[in-house]
């Protein structure tokens, strides 16, 4: 005899049941785990699953809620600091990251890099990941066709940013697909270029930030993962950061501010948000003259360019040219110059290039190409070395912090079946004006 409508909804309600407390057994004990790891910020961040999934909540998950509760929050604020104060480099805090972040001094020139800051990345992967697949997820189900039309565009559209050529845009997943190849390890660098700004006491508490070529904001976010993980060894003033962003692709500067907010609700509980005021400038970089206006002069204490340099001749002497100008018209009186560069863009670099003949190209590439003086420059390498090394990708696996979480979902959309690993291999250059 066929099942009343009644009876099929209670049987739904009744496997619904049974799978919640599944759920909620497995989710306990992998809080129980973390704990006992004393991992507790991944104890935090399955605490928020199992209250988004399971109810009632498992006892020991109550416990561990009351308990956090119960804390009393650290202080960040340090109330005696001026809002204009430089911020002195800790030592203590200076030691930490670089013991972190497992950083070697190989010659006077390189420096190997292959650690990570887990207490801020691990968050930030978690949350990008979950951003990025609640958004696929969203389109898939409102027209899966389209969908994966859509997607497989977007790859194809941002693999050719490996052989310089600039994505056209066409696919709404573009943004998406980006944030999931490319912000971590972009996210990485900027992280440790202001990590050795802020070594210099080079950062106050009020400064401003043109980011050329901004892609999704990857500077702004790796300045904030810095002073938050500064602050967890020294009180921080209140910060006034002005961040304007210049970039070609609107929808990749959407969607990287969209991430940020929700990055920073995420973490409000147990990370200290780096306030900074967004400003986004959107037009073609080789259309800077016709557009200069928009832009205040002699006002930004900083200027980035991260990974806009171009292999072709004729765009790189374009874009350079640009470059020169923008420095002089936007950039303050002692302010300063951040740039992150691929070894392979910088002219006349060769695997087998050595230290001199690497310090005469930098100095020909800032002070020639771009009209700036160099301040500081260091070649950062997860291998720790200028040549090829051979089994890279064993090296990789073997030595560099991979990325599970954000890699599940290229597994899952993308069709990919490796792990991707936090890896390193550009120039860090600091200069000023000439």
């Amino acid at each position: 005899m066929p099942k009343s409508e009644f009876e099929k909804r209670r049987q739904r309600l009744r496997t619904s049941s049974w799978r919640s407390k599944l759920r909620g057994y497995w989710l306990t004990l992998q809080l129980t785990i973390a704990l006992w790891r004393s991992d507790e910020h991944h104890a935090k961040e399955i605490l928020l699953e199992i209250k988004q999934t399971v109810r009632p909540l498992p006892a020991f998950a109550q416990w561990f809620e009351l308990n956090q509760r119960d804390r009393t929050p650290r202080r960040t604020i340090a109330p005696t600091l001026k809002s204009d104060a430089y911020l002195t480099a800790d030592r203590a805090a200076v030691t930490d990251i670089a013991q972190r972040l497992k950083l070697n001094q190989r010659d006077a020139g390189l420096v190997q890099c292959t650690g990570i800051d887990e207490r801020v990345f691990r968050p930030l992967e978690t949350c990008l990941s979950k951003f990025v697949r609640t958004e696929f997820e969203k389109r898939q189900q409102r027209d899966p066709h389209h969908f994966h039309d859509e997607l497989h565009r977007a790859i194809v559209d941002l693999d050719g940013l490996r052989k310089g050529i600039d994505p056209d845009d066409s696919s709404p997943q573009m943004p998406y697909v980006y944030l999931t190849r490319y912000l971590l390890d972009n996210v990485y660098g900027a992280y440790l270029a202001w990590f050795w700004v802020y070594q210099r006491g080079l950062l106050s508490a009020n400064f401003s930030i043109l980011d050329i070529a901004a892609g999704p904001g990857s500077m702004a976010i790796g300045l904030s993962l810095l002073l938050q993980s500064v602050g967890q060894t020294v009180a921080l003033p209140e910060l006034n950061i002005a961040y304007a962003s210049l970039e070609q692709r609107d929808a990749i500067q959407y969607r990287g501010l969209q991430f940020w907010r929700r990055y920073n609700t995420a973490i409000a509980d147990r990370l200290r948000p780096i306030g900074l005021f967004f400003q986004f400038h959107t037009f073609d970089l080789f259309d800077y003259t016709s557009q200069a206006q928009r832009l205040p002069d002699k006002r930004f204490n900083f200027i980035t360019i991260s990974h806009c340099f171009f292999a072709d001749a004729d765009r790189y002497d374009r874009s350079v040219a640009v470059y020169r100008q923008i420095f002089r018209d936007r950039l303050a009186p002692e302010g300063l110059v951040l740039l992150l560069i691929q070894w392979s863009k910088l002219p006349g670099r060769t695997r087998d290039c050595s230290l001199e003949t690497e310090r005469e190209l930098l100095h020909r590439f800032v002070e020639l190409d771009l009209g700036l003086e160099l301040a500081w420059g260091r070649y950062i390498s997860s291998t720790g070395q200028r040549d090829k090394i051979e089994s890279f990708t064993q090296f990789v696996r073997q030595h560099c912090p991979p990325q599970p979480e954000i890699s599940r979902v290229a597994r899952d959309y993308f069709g990919e079946t490796h792990t991707s690993h936090y890896t390193l291999d550009d120039y860090i250059i600091l200069a000023r004006q000439a």
